[in-house]
């Protein structure tokens, strides 16, 4: 059976359910309602979906038409006691999970992988061994990443790069200058709050009701919480220096400047993230700058301060890259296809506080004390002083 395209709304007193079903015979549609509940049945159509409140199941203004020119159902269904439904745009949390009306199905169920999936994954993680920083990944803890990791960075950090992006900083002042689309979001959001609406895309609902819907049993939800804001960092760099756009490059940028998706490191503060994200900034990428790290801290803190919606969004867009990179394909399969669905199922709140946190919070060049950013800035300034060139602007 076939899962159509579908969209829910809702007035005061009634869910409109919207699905475009092409070529149907009006005699076989079949619509069932029992509590949260709805399923259609309009072969070769089958949609099953789980809403956060009650329904009235049987109501004379409950309704279905269909209109055969355009395909489109369209079942409006009375809400119990008018109540307001949250989250009718994220599709993946509304389907019903594939085993849930299968009683004699183990609760858990653990399969091991098939050796041709072992082995593909493995190639994928061999092709790119160029961008992980990771040594010894099954024997390896946490703490052995980070050390590696950092150990990395000290070795990879050039010198000669960090001062010609200081020196000659005209494209990286103009890049800091970009305003990106949250940012006008977030404008529209403060100014006037009742003309802020955030709707997904077709495209955007059609990569969710793709996604399989599964719960997580999470022991440490910040761990969860801070990875989405290292993720974020990286996707706010490469959303900056592209101007809104990806190229070929973007893919690289996602994951090497994520030390979750690079180096398959965990985080305890908000503190540990920014500052991983400088140091990688700062070591890897063509920009190598500090004020464009601050500026893209500002900008993760305006995507926090939004919450999970336009963060899922962000996340889509990220394993939309993905898919198309033939080497990077993986790293959706290790993380951003259950990133898309648990984000469905997080809290606002914990976007807010964290936010709240990195919005107040400075990482300075002395943190960052093996590159030794300030004595090479001064060498700059003084190399400048001596040979008067006029023609580059340096930071203050």
């Amino acid at each position: 059976m076939l899962t159509p395209t579908f969209t829910l709304s809702q007035s005061e007193e009634f869910i409109i359910l919207s699905c475009k079903c092409p070529f149907l015979k009006t005699q076989e549609i079949d619509i069932s309602i029992q509590n949260q509940n709805i399923k259609l049945l309009a072969k070769p159509y089958f949609l099953n979906l789980t809403l956060n409140n009650k329904l009235v199941e049987e109501s004379e203004n409950n309704c279905t038409t269909y209109d055969i020119s355009t395909g489109l159902l369209t079942c409006k269904i009375e809400k119990f006691h008018k109540i307001h439904f949250e989250d009718l745009d994220l599709l993946t949390n509304l389907l019903v999970k594939k085993d849930k009306n299968l009683p004699f199905k183990p609760m858990i169920q653990v399969i091991e992988p098939t050796s041709a999936d072992s082995t593909s994954l493995d190639d994928e993680l061999d092709d790119a061994e160029g961008v992980l920083d990771i040594e010894n990944l099954d024997s390896s803890t946490n703490e052995s990443r980070i050390e590696f990791k950092c150990k990395m960075e000290n070795l990879k950090f050039n010198d000669d790069h960090y001062i010609s992006d200081f020196v000659n900083d005209g494209d990286i002042k103009e890049l800091i200058k970009y305003k990106t689309d949250f940012q006008k979001m977030l404008k529209i959001k403060q100014e006037d709050p009742s003309k802020f609406e955030f709707t997904f895309d077709q495209n955007e609902n059609n990569m969710m009701m793709n996604l399989n819907n599964r719960d997580y049993i999470v022991d440490h939800p910040k761990i969860l919480y801070l990875g989405v804001v290292d993720i974020l960092f990286s996707y706010c760099y490469n959303k900056r220096i592209n101007e809104g756009d990806s190229n070929v490059e973007s893919s690289w940028n996602l994951v090497k400047l994520s030390s979750t998706l690079c180096c398959f490191q965990t985080f305890e503060t908000v503190r540990d993230v920014a500052l991983s994200f400088y140091r990688r900034s700062l070591t890897y990428p063509l920009y190598r700058n500090y004020e464009l790290c601050s500026k893209i801290q500002k900008d993760v803190v305006i995507l926090l301060k939004l919450g999970k919606k336009p963060i899922l969004r962000a996340f889509l867009e990220i394993k939309n890259i993905f898919a198309g990179d033939e080497v990077f394909s993986f790293v959706n399969r290790l993380w951003i296809d259950d990133y898309c669905c648990w984000l469905q199922k997080s809290k606002n709140k914990f976007y807010f506080e964290l936010g709240s946190e990195l919005n107040h919070l400075k990482i300075e060049k002395s943190d960052m004390k093996e590159f030794q950013l300030e004595e090479l800035e001064e060498l700059a300034r003084e190399s400048l002083d001596e040979n008067g060139n006029p023609e580059s602007s340096m930071q203050e």
